[in-house]
């Protein structure tokens, strides 16, 4: 009976512990709210602003401002297996420019441009890949992130174009060039948060040890 229990208390101890773990690394739900405001902490910007976001599958990138709407920011974030997310990176540009994400993701190459809408003049993103070219609208809003999917067969690095309603070209005119300035942040207290959670599991499994043993030496 003795060794049941304590098998009991190692498993219950160990699936607290991971969940512990789980959670101090992926502290974000779905509340965007709460997500701009652990950015604030995190990248020590007080006036960001979440203004859209696009998800792929576990990975979420989020679009925000700062600096009185003069830059520009991507937060990546990825969930977990609680259903919460852990920022992965962030970097930041000029609101003149754009930016060019290009990933794959489960097989599947995705090119992400995201940006801001000046005079919300923009109608279209169209992305070059050889002799092939994708268009996307976007909706009327000062700023975008706009989602391809685009063929695996080519490596090549995409051109990008901002269109009119009519289709013109007017990525010239308005000053949108693709973003060189980035900084990126690190989860700096992740390795932190899961040290302590593998100490407290320690502590709690010698705890339970030497509770049950003293427990059995006293019968």
């Amino acid at each position: 009976m003795y060794k049941f229990i304590k098998k009991i208390i190692i498993i219950l101890t160990i699936l607290l512990g991971l969940f512990l773990i789980c959670l101090l690394n992926y502290p974000l739900n779905d509340d965007i709210k709460i997500t701009e405001t652990t950015l604030r902490k995190y990248t020590s910007i007080a006036d960001l602003n979440i203004q859209t976001f696009c998800d792929v599958d576990s990975l979420r990138f989020i679009l925000f401002t700062y600096d009185n709407d003069n830059k520009l920011g991507r937060a990546d974030l990825k969930k977990g297996i609680i259903n919460h997310y852990k920022i992965v990176k962030v970097k930041s540009w000029d609101s003149l420019a754009f930016d060019l994400h290009d990933f794959e993701n489960n097989g599947t190459r995705y090119i992400l441009v995201s940006g801001k809408n000046h005079q919300k003049k923009i109608s279209y993103v169209q992305i070059a890949l050889d002799n092939k070219k994708y268009n996307k609208p976007i909706d009327q809003n000062s700023y975008f992130t706009s989602l391809f999917i685009v063929s695996e067969d080519t490596k090549s690095l995409p051109r990008v174009y901002f269109l009119d309603t009519s289709y013109k070209d007017i990525t010239v005119d308005y000053l949108m060039q693709k973003g060189t300035i980035s900084t990126s942040f690190f989860n700096e207290n992740k390795s932190l948060f899961s040290f302590v959670a593998i100490i407290l599991l320690g502590c709690l499994l010698l705890y339970f040890e030497s509770h049950l043993s003293n427990k059995k030496h006293n019968k």
